[in-house]
């Protein structure tokens, strides 16, 4: 594996016909149920945080994912786009969706793309600012620097990709994986039910949408761990969205926050025959800047 797509990446219709090919791999994986990903309890699980246009480590991470190696290992990715790296002030990390659509066409069933913040940002048009700039803007000019004309056509089909992402996965052993939780504050709002079905429109859409709530929750907590892990027979929480100074953060008893996308990334590899606590996990968490 690398991190070479299969396609031109400038040439439009085979962008799009790539990412409308994964748009349908998600919706139609045989362990896609409703808006959640459900795992065996056998093979391995490579799980990941944040990337945001970090190409040397998402390369680091198809290679201990190994998914060529046997048809049991599934990796997890999430929050592709929206990196620090801009070029005149454009954005052009619709590439790590390429590479992250061509994992999952190639590997249908195992390679699973969480929804995220940023992307549901940039396909709804919501604001995101990073250093003072609109990362949704310098994200759109990039592609109609690439794309010209057919700037229209390839952010269809990038939302067609995104609006098709699981909203978790769910693995037999009890790890539960998910980019956020629902705020506290908002939890009341928030519809776990949601999990059993695909989206509504209004789900993807704050201040009150379910798919919002659970990819855009902050300062998450042990109450709201406890009251979804009553709702979805959860043992603990492995998200992303959260930014720390370490790679990762241990938050109360039952959540585990991964970053992938700096020099302090991380990601973790778990057995899905294997029940953990958090602090198991914790264990057996891999720096990426360990691989070479």
């Amino acid at each position: 594996m690398s991190m070479e797509t299969s396609i031109n990446t400038q040439d439009a219709v085979e962008v799009c016909d790539l990412l409308d090919r994964a748009a349908e791999g998600l919706r139609v994986s045989s362990v896609r149920t409703g808006s959640k990903v459900e795992l065996p309890d056998a093979g391995r699980l490579l799980i990941t945080g944040d990337i945001h246009d970090h190409s040397d480590n998402l390369r680091k991470i198809i290679q201990l994912a190994e998914l060529d190696a046997d048809g049991d290992r599934h990796l997890i990715l999430q929050e592709l786009i929206h990196g620090d790296r801009l070029f005149n002030g454009m954005d052009f990390s619709y590439r790590m969706a390429l590479v992250a659509a061509d994992l999952v066409v190639q590997y249908p069933d195992r390679v699973h793309v969480m929804l995220s913040n940023h992307e549901l940002a940039q396909v709804n048009g919501d604001s995101i600012l990073k250093a003072g700039v609109s990362s949704v803007d310098a994200f759109n000019q990039g592609i109609e620097y690439i794309f010209g004309e057919h700037e229209a056509m390839v952010a269809e089909s990038l939302e067609r990709f995104v609006r098709a992402m699981p909203l978790a996965v769910q693995c037999a052993n009890g790890v539960f994986c998910s980019h956020s939780l629902p705020s506290p504050s908002r939890i009341k709002a928030f519809d776990a039910s949601i999990l059993d079905r695909e989206p509504l429109e209004e789900d993807m859409h704050g201040p009150t949408g379910s798919a919002y709530l659970l990819v855009w929750g902050r300062n998450m907590k042990q109450a709201v761990a406890d009251a979804l892990a009553a709702e979805w027979g959860a043992r603990v929480f492995v998200c992303g969205h959260q930014p720390t100074d370490a790679g990762y953060e241990a938050i109360d008893e039952t959540i585990l926050v991964i970053n992938s996308d700096d020099q302090a990334g991380q990601m973790l590899p778990i057995d899905l025959s294997t029940v953990y606590t958090r602090d198991e996990l914790v264990e057996r968490i891999v720096p990426l800047a360990s691989i070479a």
